[in-house]
This record gives structure tokens, C-alpha cells and sequence, in this order.
């Protein structure tokens, strides 16, 4: 039993890994558990019946680099506690995978308070929203090693949610620091990740079928030191919830710092709602394109 445990659990591991790199498309990983960031590679397959098939291009074109993939994902069964999927790649049938229906079990992870911050009206998409903010902070790990340095680091949240907007768990921006010190040494914190909606309801159609999205822009850092922007259109009524992702290179900026020093020092130091760097004030198509990850096509049983 314990051997059958182990496998769904590194078989679970192995297909959000891959769920996750398709529709981030080279986004920033942050390092807290319970990350909101995790909302965009959650699934839904187990709301549906077996024949439900969803069909993806992920194409990449860049100075040094293109290519293409398609991905076939094919739901073969569904039970209780799990389900059965199947990814063909580039037209080369894959073998049926079990997944856990609920994955967030294993293991079980410890919750982080919130802390409220107060109320703040934001503007999307021409509409105002209430909006409760929260912030969390954790630690995300030590290294220990024989002989020094010591590396610790810490985790910084902060989240904008409104009841008025009935997508995404209300959650309409959010942004993450990462704090990182060495042998007890000053914390240098950084940028990791931020999302914002930009258009609270969209329909878009795929394969001339209607489906009802919201749009938001994500940027999060490069480990080649530039920024990657994430323009995305995300849905609740489908297994896998990012239906298309176009991805952009953005050059640091000394602007842009100023804003996150400011935005840590608000919410690390004074306990107050940190200003929020506006991402609908960047001209996307102003910067070069990394790739596409689009849905082209879905059949969903209920």
C-alpha cells in the first residue's frame, strides 16, 4: 500500500511539474508553500467525465531558439480518489498516468495566518472592486552546511481579493518578495513574482467554441537577469484553467526597482498596504516575444 502511495504521489509531482511549465510558460517560481501563484497550475479533471481531451501548442521562437510542441491531454477515467490521463506529445501516444484527485494532501501542508493590511479600492478593466488586503510572511528554508556561509531565506505575500469578483478565488492582485541572507548577514530582498487582472471578463473563442475568461498580466524575474512578462487569459470552466499564455522579455529597470523598494518597505516594515506597481502601464507588444502556449481545441464530457 505504502509502495502505491509513493508512486501517485511522484506521478501527481511529475504531471504538475509539466502542467505547470506549459502554461507558465518560464514564469518565476516562488518559494512559499500555499503560494497563490500555485492557483494557475491547479486542474479541474476530475469535475469531468472520461473523453474529455483538451489540445495545446506551445511555440517558442527567440534569437536562439524555436520550436514547437502539442500536447494531446485525453482524460481515461475518473474515480473517487483519482484519475487517469494521458498525454500525447507531438502526436506520439503517452501512457495513461494516475493522478490524486485531490493532490494537496500529500503531503499535508501547514496553513499561514494572513494578516489584514485594510481595504483598498483597485480598478480593472474600467470597473472599481472592493478589495481586502492580506499579507503572509514564512520562512522558506535554511542551508546548513559543513562550513559556512549560512543561507537563509524568507517569503513576503500580499494579496488583493474582492467578493465582487466572482473569479480566481476573488483574488484580483497579488505580489511576492523573496528575502535571502547569508551568516546572519542584512536581508536583500527581491522581486519574485506579481499578477494583477487587467480584464475582468472576457469571452474569446477556441475552435468556435465561446469561452468565458478573465485576463491578467504576471511578471516575475529571469535567472538571466531580465524579467519575463506573462500576458494570460484564464478560465474556471475548464480542466486545465490557462488557456493561452504570450510571454515577453522586459529589461530591468531603475524605475521599476524604485516602486518594489518601496512597495517591501511599506508591507515588510510598517505593517501598511504597499503601493502596487501597475502593470497594465506596459506596452507588451513593445518588448520581444518569448512563445506562445495557446489551447487550440477541447472536448469536455460532463
Amino acid at each position: 500500500m505504502l509502495r502505491v502511495v509513493r508512486q501517485i504521489i511522484k506521478s501527481c509531482l511529475r504531471y504538475c511539474l509539466r502542467i505547470f511549465l506549459l502554461i507558465a510558460l518560464f514564469a518565476g517560481l516562488p518559494m512559499c508553500a500555499n503560494s497563490f501563484q500555485n492557483l494557475d497550475s491547479q486542474t479541474n479533471w476530475a469535475a469531468f467525465k472520461p473523453g474529455t481531451w483538451m489540445k495545446f501548442v506551445q511555440t517558442v521562437q527567440t534569437q536562439k531558439e524555436h520550436w514547437v510542441r502539442r500536447d494531446l491531454f485525453t482524460l481515461t477515467r475518473v474515480e473517487p480518489e483519482q484519475y487517469g490521463l494521458t498525454d500525447e506529445i507531438n502526436g506520439k501516444p503517452g501512457a495513461e498516468e494516475i493522478y490524486l484527485t485531490n493532490p494537496q494532501r500529500w503531503p499535508p501542508v501547514q496553513p499561514i495566518t494572513p494578516v489584514a493590511l485594510g481595504t483598498e479600492l483597485v480598478s480593472s478593466g474600467g470597473k472599481s472592486y472592493n478589495c481586502k488586503v492580506e499579507s503572509r510572511e514564512s520562512e522558506g528554508w535554511s542551508g546548513f552546511c559543513a562550513t559556512p556561509p549560512v543561507q537563509r531565506n524568507w517569503c513576503y505575500e500580499c494579496t488583493w481579493h474582492s467578493k465582487e469578483f466572482p473569479a480566481n478565488e476573488g483574488v484580483i492582485r497579488y505580489f511576492q518578495f523573496q528575502g535571502q541572507s547569508v551568516d546572519n548577514g542584512p536581508i536583500k530582498w527581491q522581486l519574485n513574482y506579481i499578477f494583477e487582472v487587467v480584464q475582468p471578463k472576457v469571452t474569446i473563442s477556441i475552435a468556435g467554441k465561446p469561452v468565458k475568461c478573465f485576463v491578467a498580466l504576471t511578471k516575475g524575474p529571469d535567472p538571466r537577469g531580465s524579467l519575463i512578462l506573462n500576458r494570460r487569459w484564464v478560465s474556471d470552466e475548464l480542466p486545465i484553467r490557462v488557456v493561452k499564455t504570450e510571454s515577453f522579455d522586459h529589461p530591468h529597470d531603475d524605475a521599476f526597482s524604485k516602486v518594489i523598494t518601496e512597495a517591501s518597505f511599506h508591507l515588510r516594515k510598517l505593517g501598511m498596504i504597499p503601493p502596487f506597481p501597475n502593470l497594465e502601464d506596459d506596452n507588451l507588444d513593445g518588448f520581444p516575444k518569448r512563445g506562445t502556449t495557446e489551447l487550440v481545441d477541447f472536448n469536455l464530457v460532463k
